[in-house]
């Protein structure tokens, strides 16, 4: 009986700590973060160079993932989010493809969502022609998220991934 009841209490402080730190993974999302789809970004661009109808070829086959968590000590927060996609691109004629100009183009529509959301940008720039990231404030919580892609034959595959953290 002794040891039931101790397996018990260590089952309800389990339990007790997964329902803390899930919900301060949850409770400690910015806006931007809350309300952030590739797939979204990618169509409000409105770029002339990818296919943007339903169906075969659209964008679209998001692929996502996140993680959370509380530092030592409690007063961590972070979280992670990664998600993909992938469209057509036309590569030839006068709506052809030009990456520098889409990536332009969703680096600018990035910083109005953040702006949207209530958040500040603080930095933003880009490590490799197909890459950029964009550094953000909301409240307590910094935030950068980095977009990659790259050309596959007809195909363009577009990854993100947003960090945030509430650590100063």
């Amino acid at each position: 009986m002794r040891n039931s009841k101790k397996s018990l209490n260590t089952v309800c402080a389990l339990l007790a700590a997964v329902t803390l730190l899930g919900a301060g993974c949850n409770i400690h999302r910015s806006g931007f973060l809350s309300k952030f789809s590739l797939d979204g970004s990618v169509k409000d661009v409105g770029y002339k160079g990818i296919v943007t109808g339903r169906g075969p070829g659209g964008v679209g086959g998001s692929i996502g993932g996140s993680t959370g968590g509380i530092g030592p000590g409690g007063g961590d927060v972070r979280s992670s989010v990664s998600s993909a996609t992938s469209f057509l691109i036309n590569e030839e004629g006068e709506n052809r493809f030009v990456e520098s100009e889409f990536l332009e183009g969703l680096g600018s529509q990035i910083r109005k969502q953040i702006e949207e959301s209530h958040g500040n940008v603080i930095a933003s720039g880009s490590a490799a022609p197909n890459e950029f990231y964009v550094d953000y404030k909301e409240g307590d919580l910094k935030g950068r998220i980095t977009i990659s892609g790259s050309a596959r034959g007809q195909s363009y595959v577009l990854k993100s991934n947003i960090e945030e953290s509430n650590k100063r």
